[in-house]
């Protein structure tokens, strides 16, 4: 429903700790059960996400994705997942987990699972995550599963279920920001799954210092902030394999101006680590590895003249955000989208501290005409990255629309890379057609 979108999904989460900024720039086929295992069906009966997003995974570390309005959501793109007991044969596929390149671990939805998954617990008492997005944030409790994506498994993951009851439902103030995004109708999706640039969603931070915002313990007084060794945080999927663990590949078919009902892709983990994920020609964005500069994990864009040094490419963003004064800015029906056709346009993007750059062209359509077409995927929905009446954010966030019709990867931090002319991660590359 149009009333229900979000803007964005992430925009840059920043904690401070041990004298050092950590910034998070963020926001955004089931694999099958090991034989002899029960595996339940995805989607819980409170869950209001409907339909499989399972389809042909054509290798054991690529899963298929799709981008469909099962959830009520546009330009979101899903995968299936298995999520088991730790060490046992109980386990559940999951569909419609949101692909997010812009965060780092994976959240499920309390009402989307039916396995019981065992609970985190730090000093005798519940661990719980908070997740703060630029609409809102999730909470909820911290377990522990054994993951299958794919031919890929990773065994007793840290996950944060969003709205689990073992943790107070009402979260702590310094976390509660904005809208709680603790359904499958506010989140659109039955989970999130962060493959971004980091290892863990928070790291040495978090590790060194309680950060308000992130990770907490839940003892009957109330919740607490806390510090979480790095291990025990919310992982990124990809960096606990055993062979792909240097990041992942997105790939999505090309789309229409006038937007179309569906688009199928795949994700893929590791580059350079097999046939089907190779670097290729694609040119390579490093980010800023200094977590003391603001702009910490970022890279810049050129666009309109302005140079934009807070950017980032995030599938966990459904449109392109950026500030252009000559766009007219949609009514309330469909607030934070541009409501005017404009282009081709061109914006330029520039790997930091490095000579890579390329100029990519798109185009914008109207938002509120876009979303009468009943469709979920658009190459051209754009809003603003700053409020209307704010200062420029300085910020361009390429969103799904990028990825559709292009090779799109995230590189892990300190991860190598065949193919990258010795530029460990974390970077981006993107294809330049």
């Amino acid at each position: 429903m149009i009333g229900t979108l979000r803007t964005r999904l992430h925009a840059s989460l920043l904690a401070l700790a041990a004298g050092a900024g950590l910034a998070l720039a963020a926001c955004g086929g089931g694999g099958n059960a090991s034989s002899g295992a029960t595996v339940a069906g995805g989607g819980g009966a409170a869950s209001a996400c409907r339909g499989s997003t399972a389809g042909n995974n054509p290798a054991s570390n690529a899963v298929y994705m799709v981008v469909d309005a099962a959830c009520g959501g546009i330009n979101q793109a899903y995968v299936t997942i298995t999520v088991c007991v730790p060490a046992t044969n109980s386990c559940q596929n999951i569909d419609h987990v949101w692909v997010d390149t812009g965060s780092s671990g994976l959240r499920l939805l309390a009402s989307a699972l039916t396995v019981n998954l065992p609970l985190s617990n730090q000093n005798g008492s519940a661990l719980a995550n908070c997740a703060q997005f630029v609409s809102g944030y999730s909470w909820g409790a911290m377990r522990s599963a054994d993951v299958r994506i794919s031919g890929e498994t990773v065994l007793s993951m840290p996950v944060q279920v969003i709205g689990d009851a073992a943790v107070p439902a009402t979260a702590p103030a310094n976390c509660a920001t904005g809208t709680p995004e603790n359904t499958a109708t506010a989140l659109h999706a039955n989970g999130l799954l962060g493959v971004g640039l980091t290892r863990q969603d928070c790291g040495f931070g978090c590790a060194n210092a309680a950060v308000p915002g992130w990770y907490y313990v839940c003892p009957p007084a109330g919740c607490t902030s806390v510090s979480v060794l790095q291990n025990l945080q919310l992982q990124n999927f990809a960096s606990l394999l055993p062979i792909d663990n240097n990041g992942v590949l997105v790939q999505l078919s090309s789309v229409p101006p006038s937007g179309q009902t569906t688009a199928t892709g795949l994700l893929i983990f590791g580059i350079g680590t097999q046939a089907n994920n190779a670097l290729g020609a694609a040119q390579v964005y490093a980010v800023d590895t200094n977590p003391l500069d603001q702009t910490y994990l970022n890279v810049a864009t050129s666009y309109g003249g302005t140079n934009l040094p807070y950017s980032f490419i995030d599938s966990g963003s459904n449109g392109w955000f950026f500030d252009d004064a000559t766009l007219t800015h949609c009514g309330p029906a469909q607030a934070g989208f541009y409501c005017q056709a404009a282009g081709p346009l061109t914006a330029t993007m520039q790997g930091f501290s490095t000579a890579s750059s390329f100029a990519y062209m798109f185009s914008i359509g109207s938002a509120s005409a876009l979303f009468s077409s009943g469709f979920a995927s658009f190459d051209n929905l754009g809003g603003p990255s700053s409020p209307a009446a704010g200062p420029p954010s300085g910020t361009f966030d390429w969103g799904l629309p990028f990825f559709y019709g292009r090779s799109v990867f995230t590189a892990i931090e300190n991860a190598q890379v065949a193919g990258a002319a010795n530029q460990p991660g974390p970077f981006y590359a993107a294809s330049t057609p």
